[in-house]
């Protein structure tokens, strides 16, 4: 309901007004997508697919770091994104900050963070590219796909937690993300969604999650890795990888 309307309501009914706070009942129904809603998720990852084959492209291509991102953007916009926003890293992922001026380095490595918005729902991804083999990217790439594996209806945030922080040893969590790794996705990119490394919350059968896994040394080696993902009775559907 909007403020406008909320507000003459409630001085209407006045003490009488009883006006239960629904938005967690709201937040579970909303996590289990119906199959228009995983539809149009589906596009959204396409667009996200095509953008970071976009930003791939550039770095390999020898772009530097505005270059790259504009065309990602390019392409996410074209394809039908309603918005996109963007993070970058110029410390060699140890931070992301936004795209607000044109930068003329070439990164290497390339830490970026990419959200499209499609149909209303925001989409978003962690990628790390490289020109060379990175160990922490490796370690983090295969924490990934070990919480991916084990990411099934019922299973709790911080066991996903734990597991990928078992699997990045001996690197540590990255500072940026925490010991975090995922959150499941909606309408928006803030807050309420976002699952804490201890919090008690379970995958649900029918959500659509984003999962990722953030490695460092704390000092000069940095990666953080993304996926977004199903989750249906038996498997999961891998929708978009950054590996």
């Amino acid at each position: 309901m909007r403020g406008a309307l909320y507000k003459p309501l409630c001085e209407v009914m006045g003490a009488r007004a009883f006006l239960p706070d629904g938005t967690l009942l709201l937040q579970e129904i909303m996590r289990r997508k119906r199959p228009v809603e995983l539809l149009l998720i589906r596009q959204g990852c396409a667009i996200l697919t095509a953008a970071t084959a976009a930003l791939t492209d550039a770095k390999a291509a020898g772009a530097n770091i505005s270059a790259a991102i504009l065309a990602a953007e390019q392409v996410a916009r074209h394809a039908g994104a309603q918005d996109v926003r963007t993070l970058f890293s110029l410390d060699g992922g140890r931070t992301l900050r936004p795209f607000e001026r044109l930068v003329d380095t070439v990164a290497e490595p390339l830490q970026v963070y990419l959200a499209v918005r499609y149909a209303g729902t925001w989409l978003d991804g962690f990628v790390h590219m490289s020109v060379s083999p990175q160990p922490v990217a490796a370690r983090a790439a295969a924490a990934l796909a070990a919480i991916i594996a084990s990411a099934r209806a019922g299973v709790k945030w911080r066991d996903l937690s734990r597991l990928a922080l078992e699997r990045i040893q001996p690197y540590g969590a990255h500072a940026v993300i925490g010991a975090g790794v995922g959150h499941s996705i909606g309408l928006s990119l803030a807050g309420a969604s976002n699952s804490p490394a201890d919090g008690e919350e379970s995958l649900l059968a029918g959500g659509v999650y984003a999962l990722w896994v953030g490695a460092s040394d704390g000092s000069a080696i940095h990666a953080i890795l993304s996926a977004l993902v199903h989750v249906r009775g038996r498997d999961n559907e891998l929708l978009w990888s950054a590996v």
